[in-house]
Formats: C-alpha cells, structure tokens, sequence
C-alpha cells in the first residue's frame, strides 16, 4: 500500500540557477519533475513541496530519480528528507529510472518537503517522480499486486458511437446512433461532443438501456465509447462484455527471510519474502472479430513479459505457459487465458536501530545497492 504526496509544488532556492517544471516526456508513470542545476549552482536547490504526511505508520519514502550520465563526480546531488542528509552520485542505469528507498520505519516525524541540493559546480539535469509513502503487509500484499496489474492493463475495443437525441438528467436510456459490436453488459464512458462532462456507463441491452440512470444530461452527438474493463474475477460478480478479468491461482510455497543491514551496524531490518503469486488473465468478448484483435493487442503489449508499477517500483510480471483459448458454444463469449507468475515485495518483521536515522537503498529493475 502506498500513500502519494497530495497538492505537490516546486520552489527554488535561486530562479536564475535553478528550474523544476513538469514533464510528461521521460516518467514512470506519466509525468515527472524535470530539474535544471545551471553551471555555478553548487548548493543551490529545490524544494519538493507537499500536504504534511505523518511517516508513523509508513516503513520507506520513495524517489523514482534519474540523472544526466557522468563520468565522473561521486557525489552529484544531495536528498534532505526528515533532517537527515543522503549524498548521491549517478544514479542513472541504462537509461531508467532507480527507485531510492529512504528508510523511515521508526520515525515520529510528519514532513511537508523533501530538498534536493545541486553539489557539483557544472551543469546537472535531473527527473523526480512518483514520492510516496509505502509499506507492505500480510494482508494487502497480494491486492497491491492485482491493484497494479488492473493499473497496467488497457485495452481498445475500437467502437465509439454517438447519441442521436438529447438525454436528460436521471435518463435510463440512451438513442445510439449505431449498435454494431454493442453487447448486453457493456461498460462504455459517454462523454459530452468536443470532451468537459463525461461519466462511466454499464449498457444492459443494445438497445440503449443503461444499469443507472445518468448523473449528466447530454446533448445529441455526445460519444459513446466502449470500454474493456479489467476486473479481479473472484471479487466482482459482474461480468461485462468486452472484460479482461484477473484470476489468483495459488501461491508458490517458497518462503524466506532476510537479515539486512542497512546501514554499518546502525540500522537492520529483517523481512520475510513469500512465494511467487500465480495469476491467470483472461480476455474475453462475443464478438469473434473484437476478440481476436483483444488477444492480438494485450499479446503485442504484454505477451511473455510486462512490467508493472507496484508501489512506485516497476516490478516484472513473468508468462510461464503458453496461453489457452477456449471455444465458446453459440451465444457465448470467447475467451483467451494468459498465465503468469509475480514476486510480491517482502513484509517487513522488524527492524532495529542503534541510532536513529533514516537509510537508503537504490533499487532498479537490474541491480541493488545499499547506501551508507
């Protein structure tokens, strides 16, 4: 589980040295915070901004960070977080983000800000994404996973249609314009022509019937688009079509627990890693033609192998079979089933401090280092 910074700002210690502006080019996941150091900006920095977060009941604060490559300079930059001083060098890998865990398990403190100070005299760019809070348990650590697999899956029907009238407020019905590949139970967003008001819809028959009636009313032309909805199989009884759906299968009996030391003989804190969860992911739909072109895209962008963001990391979701496709009796969906294999992170025992100071680790999708 994890909890984002709310209301985030930027501000900087000198605007002629120093910019932060966001970026939507090179995130995690979707935008990030772009920062310039300007050449004489040794000491400068910026300050990340944020509603108070009590770190209580949180075990790690987390930065996605990127820097320009270096040749050199072991110490680029500087993270004040919680009173407590982290210096940095390079911590760019083949061109990805590292994810750097600041570890706050035992602290009291609430922080409004996090400061990143420049510690090189030349020119130094940098991106910063996704700070949050996080912790893992026993209980949540498998709907975390399945939270970031429906985050990860999305897939395009291809039908939009129109309204051919005005729906009022409260309407329980809408005039489609066209009703081609249009199922009982479709979950489709109507949105008013030329975008602003829009809201998720379930159509129950093709003839325009919807489950709710409209929280909106919306003008003829408003757009109808059909929607494939990633669902945990188990957990909702409703079944759309188009759906992708999540099924868990099992738990891989591997258990382990690790000792780390954080920081020389400071900081320890002991984790129990459990075994892989096993997954299905099936993709299904009635019409033959949309189906094949779901299970072509969700092959194209997931196939063997995909990565999700779990908790502000990107985790690898592994294939370890080959897919089953089901043939449907007439009238009934057609259905593909995908299976995969995922490593949870681990839940934290305990954890012991000498002194009390936050740690650091840097983890990317290719290697872990400790930082003292």
């Amino acid at each position: 589980m994890n909890a984002p910074i709310v209301n985030e700002s930027t501000s900087v210690s000198n605007a002629t040295l120093v910019s932060a502006v966001p970026n939507t080019d090179f995130s995690v996941d979707g935008s990030s915070i772009l920062v310039k150091f300007k050449d004489g900006s040794n000491g400068q920095f910026v300050d990340i901004n944020f509603d108070g977060l009590d770190l209580t009941t949180w075990e790690d604060f987390l930065l996605n960070i990127y820097t320009s490559p270096r040749l050199n300079d072991s110490r680029l930059f500087r993270v004040t977080i919680d009173g407590a001083d982290f210096d940095f060098g390079a911590v760019s890998d083949r061109g990805l983000f590292k994810a750097v865990l600041f570890d706050v398990d035992l602290s009291t403190s609430t922080i409004t800000s996090v400061r990143i100070t420049c510690l090189v005299d030349d020119e130094l760019r940098m991106f910063v994404d996704t700070p949050m809070a996080r912790k893992t348990t026993a209980e949540d650590q498998d709907l975390d996973l399945v939270n970031a697999l429906q985050a990860a899956i999305s897939l395009d029907y291809g039908v939009v249609t129109t309204i051919t009238a005005p729906v009022p407020v409260a309407a329980t019905t809408i005039p489609l314009a066209s009703r081609a590949y249009i199922n009982d139970r479709a979950e489709a967003e109507i949105e008013e022509e030329g975008g602003g008001t829009k809201e998720t819809i379930v159509i129950i028959n093709r003839m325009g019937k919807i489950e709710k009636p409209l929280v909106n009313g919306y003008a003829s032309g408003a757009t109808v688009t059909i929607l494939v909805p990633v669902r945990l199989d188990r957990k909702s009884p409703e079944v759309f079509d188009p759906q992708v759906g999540i099924v868990i299968l099992g738990h891989e009996n591997d258990p382990k627990i690790d000792r780390i030391e954080k920081i020389s003989g400071k900081v320890f804190r002991t984790e129990r890693w459990t075994g892989e969860l096993s997954v299905s992911i099936y993709v299904q739909a009635s019409s033959e033609r949309r189906f094949n072109s779901l299970v072509r895209q969700f092959q194209n962008d997931h196939g063997d192998a995909f990565t999700i963001l779990l908790d502000g990391e990107t985790v690898d979701v592994w294939g370890n079979t080959a897919s089953v496709t089901s043939q449907p009796d007439f009238g009934d969906a057609s259905r593909t089933v995908f299976f995969y294999s995922i490593k949870p992170r681990p839940v934290t025992i305990a954890t012991q401090r000498v002194k009390v100071v936050p740690t650091v680790i840097i983890r990317s999708k290719h290697a872990e280092t400790t930082i003292a």
